[in-house]
């Protein structure tokens, strides 16, 4: 596993609606060992990083480009910035964290301002800021300074970046996805360098999973492909406030997901295929990969909207158990990334190589073979 490309991944600012950054540089590391590479419209970078297989079943491997964020709504005469969010960011995360407004004539640091803790009366003391109330102070001192600074109503802000190990554990901002992403441009140089697997491998790195999930959309329909599998973040129940949820913990291997659903307003998520699921706990025990079950009530992937793409494709989302997601720093474990990635290495050729690709080989199956 390459640590220092996680580490370089998640130092790019690059929010949903604004990945070119991230894009850029995946597409430049793409291009040293994949047989194909293009970027789409909305920025999605697609790469086939095996010969061409015509007859072949085609395989997806994607990861999301994007991070949660804010975007500026509006700035105060006294130079503050009023800011909406971009993706799931919790209230209770935004005060005093160091934040970074990407400006147009470069990134400026600032902090989301809180109140004083020796002027808070004891009513306000336990109490959550709500995001419409949130400010942003860059050190300037009027809205004509922030305008010449390059900021102005629509410039993103993201959280500082932050990157540091200790032992077989990584803290850093956008973990979700950049560390999912590292693993999967890790998989894609070892399948690139490996004899060809009966199959057509595409990797794909997509945008605004944090904001609609619906950016990987145009990439799935330019590829086609016969199979998919995302990777992304679970969240980790081995802390305290989380303890009983789930028994999803860092350090025992990546997360094979079982459930996907919002439930919050959104009626979506992934129930694995059940065929493609089979051959990834088989992948696991024959690349001697430790894994975790995972159901997640609350949560959604790209995978969500990828699977109704064209005649339905057979889905599974794999996931890398991550510690505060959405924060200002989440963690995760080395192990568990080394694990990821040996395991997106397997898939692709053990999933060509079964004779249940899909549901519908499980249903004649189940009738021919009478």
């Amino acid at each position: 596993m390459d640590l220092d490309l996680v580490e370089e991944l998640t130092r790019i600012p690059a929010p949903a609606g604004f990945e070119v950054p991230a894009a850029r540089f995946v597409y430049r590391h793409l291009r040293a060992f994949a047989s194909h590479v293009t970027v789409d419209a909305l920025g999605n970078v697609l790469a086939r990083v095996t010969p061409e297989r015509s007859g072949k079943p085609r395989v997806m491997l994607f990861a999301h480009l994007d991070e949660v964020g804010f975007i500026v709504r509006r700035v105060e005469p006294t130079g503050l910035l009023r800011v909406a969010r971009i993706g799931g960011i919790p209230e209770k995360s935004m005060s005093g964290q160091l934040v970074r407004a990407l400006g147009q004539r470069g990134d400026l640091p600032g902090v989301i301002g809180t109140r004083s803790h020796h002027l808070t009366p004891p009513e306000l003391k336990y109490q959550v800021v709500p995001v419409d109330q949130v400010y942003v102070d860059l050190g300037l001192g009027s809205a004509a300074e922030v305008e010449a600074a390059g900021v102005v109503v629509g410039t993103p802000v993201v959280w500082e970046r932050h990157f540091s190990r200790r032992g077989r554990r990584i803290f850093a901002n956008a973990l979700d996805d950049r560390a999912g992403l590292a693993a999967l441009l890790g998989a894609g140089a070892a399948i690139a360098k490996a004899p060809p697997p009966e199959a057509e491998v595409w990797i794909v790195a997509t945008v605004q999973e944090e904001w609609s999930l619906q950016g990987a959309v145009p990439a799935v329909r330019a590829v086609e492909p016969d199979m998919a599998i995302g990777v992304d973040i679970s969240p980790a129940c081995d802390t305290p406030e989380l303890a009983g949820q789930s028994d999803v913990a860092l350090g025992q291997g990546p997360v094979i997901s079982a459930f996907t659903f919002h439930g919050r307003g959104m009626l979506l998520g992934l129930i694995p295929d059940p065929a493609l699921s089979a051959v990834a706990f088989a992948a696991a025990e024959r690349s001697a990969v430790p894994v975790q079950r995972g159901v997640l009530f609350g949560g959604l992937t790209d995978g969500s909207f990828v699977q109704y793409q064209g005649r339905g494709i057979p889905s599974l989302d794999l996931a890398l158990a991550t510690r505060y997601t959405h924060a200002p720093v989440e963690s995760c474990d080395i192990g568990d990334l080394e694990g990821l990635e040996r395991l997106l290495v397997e898939l692709p050729a053990r999933w060509a190589q079964s004779p249940d690709r899909s549901r519908a080989d499980l249903v004649r199956a189940g009738v021919d073979a009478r």
